[in-house]
């Protein structure tokens, strides 16, 4: 909604050959947002209770489409490697149509319910003017709280 033309996207999800929610919302805000998306997954995730290697894969550029332009498979790798046309993307953006996302969503409508509502609070990580970084349990617990809240709430 500010114009942004490529979002960078650091992950650290399990690869799959499915189509998992978090790809589908990625390859999503893409189109809706006529942007570029350009996700990096971790190289590995040491010391867990899964496979280390299982977010290996699944490193991705999408263009504004929603189409995968380039994709890592498993293991480290640097091949999701692609040519970003912001000349294209630009020229789309100026396109009337039903594929103009950007120009046919009605952001207006939304705006008055998301200012009232709030889902996760801002801010979590820091503490005064420093970041704080919980241990992993500490992650848990603050979804967990937002979880609890919005069902008292009688959002979920």
């Amino acid at each position: 909604m500010r114009g942004a033309e490529v979002f960078i996207h650091p992950t650290s999800e399990s690869g799959s050959p499915s189509a998992t929610g978090k790809e589908v919302a990625r390859r999503a805000r893409a189109v809706e947002n006529m942007a570029y998306v350009v996700s990096t997954n971790s190289a590995s995730l040491e010391n867990l209770s899964f496979p280390a290697h299982s977010t290996t894969a699944m490193s991705k550029v999408v263009d504004y489409t929603g189409k995968v332009l380039a994709e890592a498979t498993a293991g480290e790798s640097m091949v999701a490697n692609a040519t970003i046309d912001i000349g294209a993307l630009r020229s789309a953006r100026r396109r009337t149509g039903l594929t103009n996302m950007v120009s046919r969503l009605p952001f207006q409508a939304f705006a008055e319910s998301y200012a009232r509502t709030r889902f996760r609070g801002p801010n979590k990580l820091i503490d005064g003017k420093s970041i704080s970084v919980p241990e992993r349990s500490g992650f848990g617990a603050m979804q967990q709280a937002d979880i609890d809240r919005l069902s008292d709430e009688g959002k979920i």
